[in-house]
């Protein structure tokens, strides 16, 4: 045979059936002919009768077709809800009916019903019996083929019996063995010597094959192909195009062909015979008989069985049940085993690689199937045999236990097996860091790179896990491949530093447009650009910043500069300038132009740690002039105290004072009117005005700035303000550029204001000696023990009023304004500052102590 056994497994057993043994008789002294359907069967008698079983050969209906006659032929409709029957009644008339069975499940046989009936014409004495007949998927067409050569066609609407038209399609020499309606337009049809189609619109006839075909060996497997058996041979067509597909050879003579389980039956002799009566009748007593299951895909033999010693007196089977009739035997069922007994059967003998064949075959589970090949490959494993044991393995991924199977391949040194093993888990997706880092290592040992580069490009592996192992191997040439097609230019970077390719990492650094690419190529290897090509790579950082300012993204260009400065620049103050500038002489924008100003200055500063010049000083109170006041103060101030720059630093002092604080400074207001210095006293304090006036002091010795309004405060702190002339002159002698000349008119100016001044304090010290005798005068007055009060004669104290007349009272006895005594006195009126005072003696006293520190 070309079919493959199938491994001496059995997916089949023969069952016993001694309840059909009453049916036996029936069917071996009666039955004519029979059709199978998917859930019955159906068999003619030679008395007119049909009968209907069910899977189980349970009779659903015996009911009379042709009483007294014969059935020669049946045939179920697709839908199964008809029979069709060709009959052969009493006086040799040939009739084809159809009978309704939709509910033959719920009905007995007298409830079934004919739907149609006809006699056939045109079929010459002596009759000759039907062979084969085909029915339409619509049920619209009927062909019968008799063993004459005949062809009958009949067309109408059978089962509502509206009428048919009945034709002769052909008349062949030979007998008629077999029909099958293989679409709308096509007819197969098999003789005794060749096989043809027929086109049922053209009517036109394609021979298929110029062998002839017995009864019962031809069938239209699963509407997909039609098997032809002839002799040995069975011939595969594909059933649209019926082009050949495969041709299969079996030992001994093919006697019958049909379709049972899914696959395709056989009944095969060893020997051929001469004759035989019919497709109920198959062998004669001489023959040797086989059975076989084939499954034509697969191509394997199923199930075989040798037929010793019997005689088939019939076959009635459905899509999923056979059941075979003797003459002198019991008849038997062939039933399909469960796969879960199958299985168990294989694990209870430990054959386990054939559970696996098994479950691969029965199309088990994923999780069946992989347990099985888990067990197969357990034992080979345990066996020493690693080599096949690893095949199973591969198909029992993910239950395969890969630590295990890793650990021991490795001490063996059975790497390739390994390396299989690994690329099946990491193809299925159950590969993990370990598994992964396994695989790459095996690949490098082996030098697979292109099968290393496909796992990569596959997205399986992490490129936190390849690349380290690459790294650690030097595999470089694959570093730079992956860098190119992850995007990944760091990755390309650090082959070419490695391999000191400076122009591809320069060419690579020009093709990168992306200014966040460029702050990581510039974080991680800046320094060695610098090294390599300074110009090269400032050109380049240029570059990206002037188009981030054509696209308006200030911010995102501080943030690149200062990427760029802390990670590149750091510790290189000439080529920061050199980028400073560059930028500056391209951008107006105002946010930009205080963090360039700053970073420069900062440069300058730098420059001058690293070599002490004079030079960078200049250039410093240059940039600090021209800002504009565009300059981060707080940040440059601490910069500059770490150089000795006094001049720089008294003038970012003032700019950051003239610029810096609210609306309300003393400053501020000057700026705005320069009228305010004369009022200054009005609302500002001593130490306010020394305050501003040494911020002008140190504006005029840097810049040589704000004259006019340094002279109009300095002449408000002579002239407004009490402040000693020494705190002044300690303040103007820091100012080298002033000299006696430029402030003789101020200092005239205070000398006649002193004056003034003085003259005044004398005036009020004469008016205060004429209030003191007065005082005084009075003071003699009050007598020196104590004196009672003129009004209530109480002890006198201190508050008292008094009046014109020298009387003294309390100031509560004073109620009146006439002293109460004598009638004739007035009461004198205090001061307005009265209340501020005990009495009349301290407000004295504290006048005096007054004038006193003043003329101090």
């Amino acid at each position: 045979m070309n079919i493959q056994e199938w491994d001496s497994l059995s997916l089949f057993q023969w069952q016993a059936c001694p309840g059909l043994v009453s049916l036996q008789g029936t069917l071996k002294t009666r039955s004519s002919c029979s059709c199978k359907g998917t859930k019955i069967s159906c068999v003619g008698t030679l008395d007119g009768h049909i009968l209907v079983f069910n899977n189980k050969l349970e009779l659903l209906a015996d009911f009379v077709a042709c009483e007294g006659g014969v059935t020669q032929q049946l045939e179920l409709t697709n839908n199964q809800s008809a029979l069709c029957c060709v009959c052969l009644d009493r006086q040799n008339a040939i009739l084809i009916q159809f009978w309704s069975i939709r509910n033959i499940h719920k009905r007995t046989s007298k409830d079934i019903t004919c739907l149609y009936e006809r006699r056939l014409y045109g079929i010459p004495n002596p009759l000759i019996p039907a062979t084969s007949i085909a029915i339409s998927a619509d049920v619209s067409s009927v062909f019968c083929g008799f063993a004459n050569g005949i062809l009958i066609q009949l067309q109408g609407d059978f089962l509502r019996d509206l009428g048919s038209k009945q034709d002769v399609v052909f008349r062949e020499r030979d007998s008629i063995t077999d029909l099958a309606i293989l679409s709308p337009r096509k007819l197969s049809v098999s003789t005794t010597t060749q096989t043809f189609v027929y086109n049922i619109i053209t009517k036109s006839v394609n021979i298929l094959e110029n062998n002839g075909l017995a009864i019962g060996c031809s069938e239209v497997y699963m509407q997909r192909s039609l098997l032809c058996a002839n002799l040995s041979f069975i011939s595969v067509y594909e059933l649209k195009t019926l082009s050949l597909l495969k041709t299969f050879h079996v030992e001994g003579t093919i006697r019958r062909i049909f379709t049972c389980f899914g696959h395709v039956c056989l009944l095969v002799s060893t020997t051929p015979t001469l004759s035989s009566r019919d497709h109920s009748e198959i062998i004669s007593e001489d023959t040797s008989l086989w059975f076989f299951i084939l499954d034509l895909e697969s191509q394997l033999i199923l199930f075989q069985f040798e037929i010793e010693e019997k005689s088939i007196s019939n076959i009635l089977y459905t899509s999923d049940d056979c059941f075979f009739f003797y003459d002198n035997c019991p008849p038997q069922q062939l039933i399909r085993l469960p796969q879960d007994f199958l299985l168990y059967k294989c694990y209870e003998k430990e054959e386990f690689e054939k559970s696996y064949l098994l479950a691969n075959y029965l199309k088990c589970t994923e999780d069946i199937v992989r347990d099985c090949a888990l067990r197969t490959g357990l034992l080979y494993f345990k066996g020493g045999n690693f080599e096949k044991a690893i095949d199973y393995f591969i198909y029992a991924i993910p239950f395969s236990d890969s630590a295990l199977i890793i650990k021991t391949y490795l001490e063996h040194r059975l790497l390739r097996c390994l390396l299989r093993y690994l690329e099946a888990l990491a193809a299925e997706g159950h590969a993990y860091s370990f598994e992964q880092s396994t695989l790459i290592f095996l690949y490098i040992k082996f030098r697979k790179f292109d099968s290393l580069m496909t796992y990569a490009k596959s997205g399986s592996c992490s490129t936190e896990l390849l690349l380290p192992i690459l790294r650690k191997y030097k595999c470089f040439d694959q570093m730079e491949a992956l860098g190119k097609i992850w995007n990944m230019p760091l990755v390309c970077l650090e082959v070419y530093q490695a391999k000191e390719l400076k122009e591809k990492a320069f060419q690579l650094l020009e093709n990168c447009h992306d200014y966040i690419d460029v702050i990581e190529i510039s974080n991680h290897y800046g320094t060695w650009f610098i090294n390599s090509d300074p110009s090269k790579f400032t050109e380049k950082m240029v570059k990206v910043s002037l188009s981030l300012l054509n696209l308006r993204k200030e911010k995102n260009l501080i943030m690149f500069l200062k990427s760029v400065y802390l990670s590149t620049y750091v510790q290189h103050p000439d080529l920061q300038m050199r980028l400073w500038d560059a930028i500056k002489l391209q951008t107006i924008e105002p946010m930009v132009l205080k963090f360039v100003n700053t970073r420069k200055l900062h440069s300058l500063i730098q420059r001058e740690m690293d070599d002490v010049s004079s030079k960078n000083e200049t250039e410093a109170i240059l940039l600090i002039k021209d800002c504009n006041s565009l300059l981060d103060y707080e940040s440059s101030i601490l910069s500059l105290q770490s150089v000795r720059w006094s001049n720089a630093l008294d003038l970012l002092y003032s700019q950051k004072s003239l610029i810096s604080g609210s609306n309300d400074t003393i400053i501020q207001k000057l700026l705005k009117d320069p009228n305010t210095a004369d009022h200054l006293i009005d609302r500002y304090d001593d130490e306010a005005i020394l305050q501003l006036l040494r911020f002008l002091v140190r504006e005029r010795s840097v810049a040589n700035l704000r004259e006019d309004l340094f002279f109009k405060v300095l002449e408000s702190s002579f002239i407004q303000f009490e402040i000693p002339i020494q705190h002044l002159l300690d303040i103007l002698m820091k100012d080298q550029a002033l000299t006696l000349g430029t402030v003789k008119r101020i200092l005239l100016k205070w000398e006649t204001h002193c004056s003034s001044r003085i003259k005044e304090n004398d005036r009020q010290y004469t008016h205060l000696q004429k209030e003191l005798a007065s005082n005084q005068s009075q003071l003699n007055f009050i007598p020196i023990e104590d004196q009672l009060c003129d009004n209530c004669e109480g002890v006198l104290k201190i508050p008292f009023n008094t009046y014109s007349c020298l009387h003294i009272v309390h100031r509560d006895c004073a109620s009146e304004s006439i002293c109460a005594k004598c009638k004739s006195g007035v009461l004198e009126t205090p001061p307005t500052n009265y209340e501020k005072h005990t009495s009349s003696f301290h407000e004295l006293f504290s006048q005096l102590s007054l004038l006193e520190s003043f003329m101090l």
